[in-house]
């Protein structure tokens, strides 16, 4: 997956408004980041358990970022600082932002977090409006980008 034209390819499809999914026979760590700097929204290892890419498409679909376990640590590992500082985030905010980076849906957040399904989406909604960002895919990216989760 890292090489120079598939990076391209997927830079190219994210500037003209597709969800791309990197899917790749390793998850080395620089792979991963490199994956998505050009712009992918996720990434998975080719297992050979066909559900998983499947899973990962169906979540792109819905919005959501895909990342296979632990690559979402990865990613927000790499990004390291805490975000830009004219945007301020609640603990709260921050702590659900962490999860939907995570590629939890709003129903597995609000189990993980003790608050009802309805509570994490308006959570995400001020995280929309806080952000410039106007979708969950894009949420996601921002905050990787940007150090925030």
């Amino acid at each position: 997956m890292a090489a120079p034209d598939a990076l391209a390819a997927v830079a190219a499809a994210t500037d003209a408004g597709a969800a791309v999914l990197a899917v790749s026979a390793s998850a080395e760590h620089e792979q991963v980041l490199a994956a998505v700097r050009a712009g992918a929204t996720g990434f998975v290892v080719d297992t050979g358990r066909p559900w998983d890419v499947a899973d990962a498409v169906a979540r792109l679909a819905r919005g959501e970022p895909a990342y296979g376990p632990g690559l979402a640590a990865v990613v927000l590992e790499a990004s390291g600082g805490a975000g830009p500082p004219d945007v301020r985030l609640t603990e709260r905010e921050t702590d659900v932002l962490r999860l939907v980076v995570e590629g939890l849906t709003a129903r597995q957040i609000a189990t993980r977090l003790g608050l009802s399904p309805r509570t994490v989406e308006n959570h995400v909604q001020r995280l929309l409006g806080k952000l410039p960002v106007s979708n969950r895919a894009a949420l996601v990216r921002y905050a990787i980008e940007h150090g925030f989760a």
